[in-house]
């Protein structure tokens, strides 16, 4: 079995998965190409119990998807025909490898299907497109939805923003834009969509092509819960019904009809309050789209108290989208969930774990753990307890209550069941000792209780509490206890409680304990305070320099909210009734965010990261067996203090511009032909006189022997351009000094009968034509060599971009696994102001240490993650691309020299294609470029070498750096 049970690049179409057995568990067999999509168990099945009901990969809407993913790769490798040109480079872009923080694959093949439903036109699009409008006919009161797939963690707010730059790059009106969420924990992440917001245009300009800025401009986004969808009362009160619960208070249309409708704001005016005046129509994102869907009737007529609290809210949702298409403001609607899927499958679904039918692209849970973009989840799949109908960890609710015949279980923490106890040890005693990745913050245990009364004793079992003699006792576990062994609360309790009545009278032991949580601590913080506090301490777990922290455990009777970016949770342990499999694997989606992303090299994949998951009843639902080796650690690259005088600067340079080569113009004296200017045949002077007293003379104005030269050069310039020869447009001033001293030459030639004092009666008379044609006769263009490659800097396509980048101030983690160390500052990397090498291969780190010891290196640094790339052609799309040269030296020379290295393997090399014309544009483009600018960016000269394993590393960079600094002292 393969070592990294991952398979595929986060950047590349799956081309290999992992064949699966009866149960939905790893074999040791891969399958080449993609898994079909279909309802297939997100973790494996248990051994005992419900068996898997097929992967159903030919039942609706997967059939349909499986299609589209062929139709939209088929239209990808053809360079997506039918598109706008704007649209096909920005899709071009997002699948090369310019971008600093590149698209996942997920992300791109979402936004891929969108674009190709919109705007390719192909029979295959349009059919699709046919049957999505007959699908939201039936499902969606004819509201036009496209829902997209992802699995948690693969970055949903990110394909938002991309669709959004797509739609304002197509729109020259601009893109106005709803984005509504379920609650204030997705609201706060998505603030981020807003160009307005706190976070600026950041998520949109990592994503414009290079050199061109993004159109935030034409970007008007509100972001919205869609509880906002509220008609306000005209007296200004929010609601008679302020109980927790009553969701649907006065929501879009009152309850009770027209005498209501008199109490209340219009719902347009309520559109205008939430959307700005009408101009249009808006496009919606429903982020966490499955709490969005109208009335049906249900397979299943009963259901419990929480899914009937769903459906009224989701209902809610609907009605807003429906109050906005009534008031012809609503446009597309974008859904974006990771689990499309009602609670209580409606009449007329085939299967009962079935997707929304409007789906258009899946990429799941099982996908994403084998591209590694989430962590893989672990569930108790077996056990030794052979008479057990069911895997006990599996399900803790039902294996006590199959123990104690009992449908409700009330907790006390002095005699916790046997059931909880030891399934709660094995967590904490596996999280102390497991090898989970490190994000420089603690891994996260997260505890889902059934109700409030069960979640304290919960937390008070785990983190400690007061006993009847009011001394505070430490928890179970040191690890969570939020008390120390002498009877005090820690400065830094590690477990959270996070509920809405954690302050009420009859919990005053834990709010008393939470008063730890404020920093400086508060003897008596009000309610608001501490509920503002502990939901700050909530949203930043995780989070290093936050209030949050140092959490280690929250327990908890609410989901965790979805949207809740949380990426240390490494156990999750539940202890609930779950109504339905789509609150499964909503609880276990807490627990799926890697850590982090960093960046690969070409061919690598992530390493895994695990997170185990406990009393989940998974039923229907892929999850990879191998043994769970340590996970590597990142590694921090930054500038380091004290070494200003090792900064490499380098041009920051986006596209080149070719300035045409200047002809040479001399005249040939054996094609002047005779000249004689004649008398002239305008007067000059002119004798006026009356009938009586003096004449008076009047002289025409002076004219200037320099003056008549400049004007016949500028109409021989005029018969060049008549005569095809020359465009004195593009090279206006050096074609009119060419033949400006060609007319010189001309007036002094033995043909010419013309005295240089009477040079000015060449515009005295018609003679002034003939000369300007004669001296165009005989003038021969000359070629004057090559054409000239300038720069075009990034700052002059978007001013926000610098004109130059250097190696001060880079600080990013990577986990790539060869490296050249810093130390000291005479050992290792003394001459790289960067402490670390991160490298894609062993030979670039030994490149990297041969230059930190090469006598002709004065200083250097790996390129990698700089922001410094080399543009360069692609002409099979007729697209720019960009690549990161392996390194940038200094070599040590009186003047500015500085050295551009870029290493290739045998294969690499062998293998020619873009590696070739990378190499091509560095020679040809780039170096011509930066070695004829004059700008300061460009300072020095520069030269590049190519590497390969069969080269003399040592010599060759001795020979290209002596041979440049040579050139540069010639140059000065």
């Amino acid at each position: 079995m393969d070592a990294n049970p991952i398979l595929n690049g986060p950047w590349d179409e799956p081309a290999r998965h992992w064949k699966l057995d009866e149960y939905f568990k790893q074999t040791d067999e891969i399958a080449g190409g993609r898994r079909a999509s279909g309802a297939y168990l997100s973790v494996p099945a248990p051994r005992r119990g419900p068996r898997p009901k097929g992967d159903c990969a030919d039942m609706a809407p997967h059939r349909d998807i499986n299609a589209i993913r062929g139709h939209v790769g088929a239209w990808r490798r053809a360079g997506y025909p039918g598109a706008r040109e704007r649209t096909r480079r920005l899709l071009e872009w997002w699948a090369g490898d310019g971008p600093r923080e590149r698209p996942f694959f997920a992300q791109r093949e979402a936004v891929e299907t969108v674009v190709w439903l919109k705007e390719s036109r192909t029979p295959e699009s349009l059919a699709a497109a046919a049957a999505l409008a007959g699908t939201n006919a039936r499902w969606n009161d004819a509201i036009e939805r496209i829902a997209v797939k992802m699995a948690t963690g693969t970055g949903k707010t990110r394909v938002m923003a991309m669709i959004l730059l797509w739609l304002a790059l197509v729109r020259p009106e601009g893109v106005r834009a709803a984005v509504i969420a379920p609650n204030r924990t997705v609201k706060a992440r998505l603030d981020e969509l807003d160009p307005g917001g706190r976070n600026g245009a950041a998520i949109y300009e990592g994503l414009m092509p290079r050199g061109e800025p993004a159109p935030v401009g034409k970007l008007d986004i509100r972001i919205l819960n869609y509880q906002q969808f509220q008609r306000r009362s005209k007296l200004g009160i929010a609601g008679r019904d302020d109980k927790p619960g009553g969701v649907a208070r006065k929501l879009i249309w009152g309850a009770n009809g027209p005498a209501e409708e008199q109490e209340f704001e219009s719902g347009a005016k309520m559109l205008e309050r939430l959307l700005g005046p009408r101009k249009g129509e808006i496009a919606v994102f429903n982020d966490e789209a499955h709490h969005c869907y109208g009335p049906f009737e249900a397979r299943r007529k009963t259901a419990d108290r929480e899914i009937g609290q769903e459906e009224t809210e989701a209902g809610v949702w609907f009605r807003a989208l429906r109050l906005m298409r009534a008031h012809g403001r609503l446009g597309t609607v974008f859904d974006l969930t990771a689990t499309p899927m009602w609670l209580r499958q409606p009449q007329g679904i085939e299967h009962p774990e079935a997707m929304f039918p409007w789906t258009v692209s899946d990429y799941p849970l099982v996908e994403a753990v084998e591209a590694g973009l989430v962590k893989i989840p672990r569930v108790p799949i077996d056990d030794d307890a052979d008479n057990a109908k069911i895997v006990a960890y599996r399900n803790i609710w039902r294996a006590l209550s199959d123990r104690t015949r009992a449908k409700k279980h009330r907790l006390n923490r002095a005699s916790l069941p046997r059931e909880i106890e030891e399934t709660l040890e094995t967590m904490a005693r596996d999280y102390e000792t497991g090898a989970w990745a490190d994000s420089g913050a603690p891994p996260v245990m997260i505890v889902v209780a059934n109700d409030t009364a069960n979640a304290n004793e919960l937390y008070r079992w785990i983190a400690g509490g007061q006993g009847a003699d009011g001394a505070w006792r430490p928890g179970r576990f040191d690890v969570f206890s939020n008390v120390t062994r002498d009877g005090k609360i820690k400065d830094c309790p590690p477990t959270l409680l996070k509920h809405s009545r954690v302050d009420e009278e009859e919990n005053a032991e834990v709010g008393e304990m939470q008063k730890a949580f404020f920093s400086p601590p508060q003897d008596e913080p009000t309610k608001k305070e501490r509920n503002a506090w502990i939901d700050e301490v909530f949203a930043t777990v995780g989070r290093r320099g936050k209030p949050g922290e140092r959490i280690r455990c929250i327990v908890s009777v609410q989901m965790l909210s979805e949207g809740w970016d949380v990426r240390t949770v490494t156990h999750v342990y539940g202890f609930r009734a779950f109504g339905s499999q789509l609150l499964c694997e909503q609880v276990a989606g807490r627990a799926l965010r890697r850590t982090g992303f960093p960046v690969l090299g070409p061919g690598d994949r992530f390493e895994p990261q695990y997170a185990r998951i406990c009393g989940v009843p998974f039923d229907w639902m892929v999850n990879n067996a191998a043994a769970a080796g340590p996970v590597p650690r990142t590694f921090r690259v930054e500038s380091l203090l004290g070494r200003d005088n090792l900064r490499i600067l380098f041009p920051n340079i986006a596209a080149y511009a070719v300035e045409p080569p200047a002809p040479t113009i001399r005249l040939r004296p054996e094609l002047v032909r005779p000249f004689d200017a004649g008398d002239p045949q305008h007067p000059s002077r002119v004798t006026w006189a009356g009938p009586i007293g003096a004449r008076d003379v009047l002289e025409a104005p002076e004219r200037r022997p320099n003056l008549v030269l400049y004007a016949i050069a500028a109409r021989a310039a005029q018969h060049f351009r008549e005569a095809g020869k020359i465009d004195p447009a593009r090279h206006r001033r050096r074609v009119f000094a060419a033949l400006v001293l060609a007319a010189r030459e001309w007036t002094a030639h033995p043909k010419v009968n013309l005295a240089p004092e009477d040079l000015r009666l060449l515009h005295a008379s018609s003679a002034g034509e003939q000369a300007a044609i004669d001296i165009a006769h005989a003038c021969a263009v000359a070629d004057n060599g090559r054409p000239k490659i300038l720069p075009v800097f990034a700052d002059e396509r978007d001013p926000r971009q610098p004109r130059s980048l250097d190696t001060s101030g880079v600080a990013f983690e990577t986990a790539l696994r060869n490296r050249y160390p810093a130390a000291a500052e005479d050992g290792p990397a003394a001459r790289s102001e960067l402490g670390i090498a991160a490298c894609h291969a062993a030979p670039e780190a030994r490149i990297a240490a041969l230059l930190d010891s090469h006598p002709d290196i004065e200083a250097w640094a790996r390129n990698y993650r700089l922001g410094w790339y080399i543009p360069w052609l692609d002409r099979r799309t007729g697209l720019w691309r960009y690549y990161e040269p392996d390194f940038v030296a200094r070599v040590k020379c009186p003047a500015r020299a500085h050295l551009v290295i870029e290493y290739k393997d045998e294969a690499g090399a062998a293998a020619g294609g873009d590696a070739a014309r990378k190499q091509d544009a560095a020679e040809r483009w780039w170096l011509p470029a930066v070695g004829g600018s004059a700008d300061p960016a460009c300072e020095g000269r520069w030269a590049y070498l190519y590497l390969t394993g069969d080269n003399d590393w040592n010599f060759e960079i001795a020979r290209t750096a002596r041979a440049l600094c040579a050139q540069a002292k010639d140059r000065e």
